[in-house]
């Protein structure tokens, strides 16, 4: 089926976004809410590590949001990108039935897509399986109240933004930020099909700027293929990693001269095997992520990569997208999917119940697993070790399982009803994958939809990934032989992709000739199986002698740029705040009129660290970066919070440094 997929590459590559008619237009409408969660205790979601629990922020955590509208008509499609490790089935799920709930039937399952950038530094517990919130000792309701609910008001706010707008599209390769971490798999793809691509990752960065007719900025989106883990384990603050600095970038930059409206999307793409850490050995050097020390510095560099390429693409687009909106989604059962003849190797196939390899256990190529030194399996029980596999699965080929999640009782612990979603806008289309598409999975997946659809005026397929579910990775048959992390967490078996490729098929043959598309079985719904086991700051905050906000260190009288400021406040359990409008960390500057705001816990220069003391106790400290440039000047650090009172009641309190001078 890709004998072709070469030349027809090629031909779409110089093709382009040609076709897309000048002068046509959308409405575009963009929203932004916070999504930051506990800042404190609560495991993080991504790197399987006990002991990475949250404790304070770098970084705040956004939902941004992007509703676009036929001109002419009243169909319209909602994107939202978050700061997120994953989109989980039970967060689209309240979405949707809470935008209908306000708007009717206008937002449902078909045209609302939900992605993630996948940070790894950002709290756990917001989601319904079982695996994936095994780590954060179960399921938080409160943060997945915090998820939830800043999506939906980001939605919210994207909907009553919606005016007429001009949507021009560029596309451009990003060299030197990305590289395959699991070489050995993808050269196992065929020789024929490798040779079609420059290189072993995807680096095109495909981009939408947005503007209204009189040429104002409202927002971007752009998707690029690369691993949100610049930021390391050891980490244990709140983090939007590299996608999330480079959106901030942009915000800034552009915000500084039209206001806070502009909306900045990164989103992801066929990441799988894409890693952000370009440094190391690639000749099985298995420590090529980025050490602690400077996880800051990579994060940065990976960052400011994407928003330099971004800003120039958001520079030099001049090409209109096109005035078209549709969609179709489908749900399908993957547990059990027939593949047909077509798209497996010319004989019938099927998938199997969702199971994980050992591999899995043992991490990525860019960095170890659960254990420090990699998991090896032993045949009898050995403190850290695991037993290996007493017999594999025949459905799953050569993986040796090590944990059967689909048939587990009463429900399996990862979603088996998964969603397929196409979303056209323009000469552009999405197709949304629940999961983590390793790079030639991507690259099949995308010639599926572009064969059905480019005879209708579509030019160019984005993979947008990590969207309205999550269920592992899909690597290719090819890849999968060789049972590295991406193959040993392909749950399905090795004819997942097969399966993707059949269904995405079909809705995009039902787009092109404009015919429904089944829905499809309907997925099971766990919300009220759920238990709150992880508590979140549930006992009152202990004074004793001091008063909540009082200081304990001061910052140093004077300092210049490059130097670190910082200083120590009797403080309170951060998670109080949940749903409140607060920073906890400010930095204002003294004018003429009084003190004013310069710097809050969001940006990139500032650190917020929460520790605890005794068992009702906390410390914050409040650090600044002072970067170049900073302009002279006396400035303090402000630090906000709620106490809880032995009554339960929250009451709000402020805290001030000294004024310390930047010379």
């Amino acid at each position: 089926m890709f004998k072709l997929i070469t030349k027809q590459i090629l031909v779409f590559g110089i093709v382009g976004f040609c076709s897309a008619a000048i002068g046509e237009s959308l409405e575009v409408g963009v929203g932004i809410h916070d999504i930051t969660g506990p800042a404190a205790d609560m495991p993080m979601m991504g790197y399987v590590k006990l002991s990475q629990t949250t404790a304070g922020i770098h970084t705040r955590l956004w939902a941004r949001a992007f509703v676009f509208k036929e001109i002419q008509s009243t169909k319209r499609v909602v994107l939202v990108n978050t700061d997120l490790i994953s989109i989980y089935q039970g967060v689209k799920q309240e979405v949707v039935a809470r935008l209908q709930k306000k708007f009717g039937s206008l937002y449902g399952e078909e045209n609302v897509l939900l992605a993630a950038s996948h940070t790894h530094s950002g709290p756990g517990g917001f989601g319904h399986s079982v695996l994936y919130n095994v780590v954060s000792h179960g399921f938080s309701a409160k943060n997945f109240e915090v998820v939830v609910s800043g999506i939906v008001l980001a939605v919210e706010m994207a909907h009553s933004d919606v005016a007429p707008a001009l949507v021009k599209v560029a596309k451009e390769k990003l060299l030197g930020a990305s590289r395959n971490r699991s070489l050995g798999a993808y050269e196992l793809n065929p020789p024929a099909q490798r040779a079609a691509y420059a290189d072993s990752t995807d680096n095109d960065m495909v981009l939408l700027r947005i503007e209204r007719p009189d040429g104002s900025p409202v927002g971007l989106l752009n998707w690029f293929a690369v691993h949100t883990t610049s930021m390391q384990s050891e980490n244990r603050l709140i983090s939007s990693d590299n996608k999330g600095y480079a959106a901030y970038l942009f915000e800034k930059m552009v915000g500084a001269k039209s206001g806070p409206r502009f909306v900045a999307g990164f989103f992801n793409s066929n990441a799988g095997d894409v890693s952000p850490n370009t440094a190391g050995d690639l000749n099985g050097d298995r420590n090529w992520d980025c050490p602690l020390m400077n996880s800051f510095l990579c994060t940065e560099e990976s960052g400011r990569k994407q928003f330099e390429k971004a800003r120039a693409l958001y520079e030099s687009a001049n090409q209109s997208l096109g005035g078209t909106v549709d969609y179709r989604h489908q749900f399908v059962d993957f547990s059990s999917f027939k593949v047909a003849a077509e798209f497996g190797e010319g004989q019938a196939r099927q998938t199997c119940p969702a199971a994980i390899g050992i591999s899995m256990l043992a991490g990525a190529e860019d960095g170890v697993g659960i254990g420090e030194e990699g998991w090896t399996c032993s045949t009898i029980p050995r403190p850290g070790k695991i037993l290996c596999p007493k017999r594999s699965d025949p459905c799953q080929g050569v993986k040796p399982v090590v944990l059967q999640l689909g048939t587990q009782k009463p429900y399996p612990w990862t979603p088996e009803v998964l969603p397929i979603q196409i979303i056209r806008i323009g000469a552009l289309a999405l197709a949304a994958v629940p999961a983590e598409f390793t790079t030639m999975s991507g690259r099949r997946l995308r010639h599926v939809v572009l064969e059905a659809l480019s005879p209708h005026g579509v030019n160019e397929v984005v993979i947008a990934g990590y969207a309205n579910a999550y269920s592992g990775y899909v690597a290719t048959r090819e890849e999968y032989q060789a049972q590295l992390y991406e193959g040993a967490s392909t749950h399905f078996g090795e004819w997942t992709l097969s399966a993707y490729l059949q269904s995405f098929q079909a809705a995009a043959l039902s787009m092109a000739k404009g015919t429904p598309l089944p829905p499809g079985p309907t997925p099971r719904n766990l919300a009220k199986v759920q238990k709150s086991v992880q508590p979140v700051a549930v006992f009152p905050d202990f004074k004793g002698t001091r008063e909540f906000g009082e200081t304990l260190t001061e910052p140093a009288a004077f300092a210049r740029s490059g130097d670190e400021v910082s200083a120590r406040f009797w403080s309170t359990n951060p998670n109080h705040a949940l749903g409140q409008t607060i920073s906890f960390l400010e930095v204002q500057r003294e004018e003429k009129n009084g003190w004013l705001p310069y710097l809050d816990d969001n940006d990139w220069e500032t650190r917020f660290h929460w520790s605890r003391i005794g068992a009702r106790g906390s410390i914050s400290k409040l650090v600044w970066s002072i970067p170049p440039g900073t302009n002279p000047g006396r400035y303090r650090f402000v630090h906000r919070g709620y106490a809880l009172t032995i009554r339960g009641n929250l009451e709000p309190y402020v805290g001030y440094s000294r004024a310390f001078e930047v010379r």
